[in-house]
């Protein structure tokens, strides 16, 4: 009996050891390198991010590419210029000067003698997980300013906005091709490597464009909140339109903020003898005389606006007009002195005019579409897509002047 018990013991013992000795393999497998995967951190997936992606550089400029890792255990980085392929088999020196090199700390500076044009990358690596990304950077002459386009725009939670930036060098040239360093502030979205800003949190923003040691080319962003109401554009009580001429109403929906965005409305005419609405708001005037509403159906929400039909007039002395319009101030009052252009697809000018005491303006253009703009001081306002079929159509646009 003593003999079986000792020989139980010594089972119990050798069973307990390999469990100890399993659990211990367990461990060193789940963490490996202090981690479970070379730099895990209790199994969870490691990540790394650089900050900025792409970079365009001026000779002699520096830049620093902050890696970010979610996951890893004490993470180390190492960083690796891969220059551009006519320099590969060229000596560290000579690509430090013709090129650019990177320390490691990760600050890339380019070559007192960089040439314009050149590509290559910086390649991130972080040492204990074997993640690694790559910066892709570009050479480009010195630059003197960076524009963003389009400008000051409203979106809803959840909405695209593709942007373009032109980098301008001093001979006021655009460069082509730039690689473009997207930033995206106020944490009302994200922005990728190609510029499409994609909306996700209510408020404003600003959208940035770094390209070179110029100042950073900027676009306000609002995105709007929870909607609670619709509005038309433009108001009037009632607004009166000529026969046979065409007014571009727009909707905007709002959040409890104030805040704006345009919608895409369905748009119907309370009486059909006022004239004919488009689907994208374009309405034409009916006979003399009518009135109605015009009525917006948008996120669930409904706006109407009164239209009244008159008479056809042109001011005496004046040509014809096909392109009309009141100019006004953020307080609603005319706009008197407000210079207004017309600008085609290239931008350049074909029409200007000056609007009168009561802020109106009248346009003679060929048919085409155009961008319409309104300056006064520190002040202006742009309507783009303004599209003329003939020359016979007569189209108001209203322009309403925000602050620059």
């Amino acid at each position: 009996m003593t003999e079986a018990r000792a020989w139980l013991r010594l089972a119990s013992l050798v069973t307990l050891a390999a469990l100890t000795a399993c659990g211990g393999g367990g461990g060193g497998g789940g963490n490996g390198n202090g981690n479970g995967n070379g730099g895990g951190n209790g199994g969870a997936t490691p990540t790394l991010t650089v900050q900025p992606t792409q970079v365009a550089v001026e000779p002699q400029q520096t830049v620093t590419i902050t890696p970010t890792t979610t996951n890893v255990t004490s993470p180390a980085f190492t960083f690796v210029v891969t220059p551009p392929a006519a320099l590969q088999t060229e000596t560290a020196a000579e690509i430090a000067r013709r090129f650019g090199s990177v320390n490691a700390q990760g600050v890339f500076t380019a070559g007192t003698d960089a040439e314009a044009g050149l590509r290559g990358t910086v390649t991130v690596r972080e040492t204990n997980s074997s993640l690694q990304r790559e910066v892709s950077v570009q050479i480009v002459p010195a630059i003197q300013r960076v524009t963003v386009a389009p400008t000051d725009q409203s979106v809803l939670a959840g909405q695209t906005v593709t942007y373009t930036a032109t980098a301008i060098d001093f001979f006021n040239e655009p460069v082509p091709n730039v690689l473009v360093d997207w930033r995206v502030t106020g944490g009302v979205g994200t922005i990728s490597a190609s510029g499409v800003f994609t909306a996700t949190q209510a408020g404003t923003g600003q959208i940035e464009a770094r390209v070179g040691l110029a100042n950073p080319g900027t676009a306000s962003v609002t995105v709007v909140g929870s909607i609670v109401g619709l509005t038309i554009s433009p108001l009037g009580n009632p607004v009166e339109v000529e026969t046979g001429t065409q007014r571009q109403f727009q909707a905007f929906v709002r959040d409890a903020q104030g805040n704006q965005a345009p919608a895409q409305a369905t748009w119907q005419l309370s009486n059909p003898a006022l004239g004919s609405i488009s689907a994208t708001g374009l309405f034409t005037a009916g006979a003399v005389g009518q009135s109605g509403n015009l009525v917006a159906t948008a996120q669930g929400q409904t706006a109407t606006v009164p239209l009244r039909t008159v008479a056809l007039l042109t001011p005496p002395g004046e040509q014809p007009a096909n392109l009309f319009g009141t100019v006004r101030t953020g307080t609603g009052s005319g706009a008197s002195g407000a210079t207004v252009v017309a600008l085609d697809a290239t931008e350049q000018e074909v029409a200007r005019t000056t609007a009168d005491s009561d802020g109106k303006y009248r346009l003679f253009l060929p048919a085409g579409t155009y961008t319409v703009r309104a300056t006064l001081g520190a002040s202006s306002a742009t309507r783009t897509g303004v599209e003329l079929a003939s020359q016979d159509v007569r189209l108001q646009v209203d322009l309403t002047l925000v602050a620059s």
